[in-house]
């Protein structure tokens, strides 16, 4: 299904689960995608929803993505209540590995500020990363995810949100 995400050609109350993996930041109305999602579901029903974190965070790979913005814990829950949704989890992740990244993209940030983006097309996957390395990283985050069922994390590269449509 090929849809503007803000008005779904799909019956009320039709879904059990939406996901917005990595949507919500290419829309410039988040807030009626967010509304649809809410329309769709099943009373009791669940929306997963993942998003990059910090606006201050943008940088040239948000734009060769084509990112509207970048999120925090509170701007997302705001959203989705406005939407109808009753927040059940919200969360920060790749907090592990994320003083690495965020070192990385303070340097990458001040490059771009004193010169021009060499390849402005290119993003953070269009980069192979070692075998060895993807293994390690891997681990981590699968660790991280384990945690993640038992509590949240105050601060990290993404946002993970679970919200419910009311019963």
């Amino acid at each position: 299904l090929l849809a503007d995400g803000s008005r779904l050609p799909v019956k009320d109350k039709s879904y059990d689960l939406v996901s917005l993996f990595d949507t919500l930041e290419h829309i410039d109305d988040d807030i009626s995608v967010l509304k649809d999602s809410y329309r769709v579901l099943k009373d009791g029903a669940f929306a997963i929803i993942t998003l990059p974190a910090y606006n201050f965070l943008f940088s040239n790979n948000d734009r060769a993505a084509h990112h509207k913005r970048r999120y925090s814990a509170g701007e997302i829950k705001r959203k989705s209540e406005l939407a109808g949704f009753e927040i059940r989890k919200v969360t920060y992740i790749n907090t592990f590995l994320f003083p690495v990244i965020f070192s990385a993209l303070v340097l990458i940030k001040i490059k771009e500020s004193l010169m021009p983006v060499a390849n402005p097309d290119k993003t953070n996957i269009s980069f192979s990363v070692p075998k060895p390395m993807n293994s390690l990283l891997s681990s981590i985050f699968c660790f991280e995810s384990r945690i993640l069922k038992n509590i949240s994390f105050p601060f990290g590269h993404s946002l993970v949100c679970i919200v419910q449509k009311k019963k």
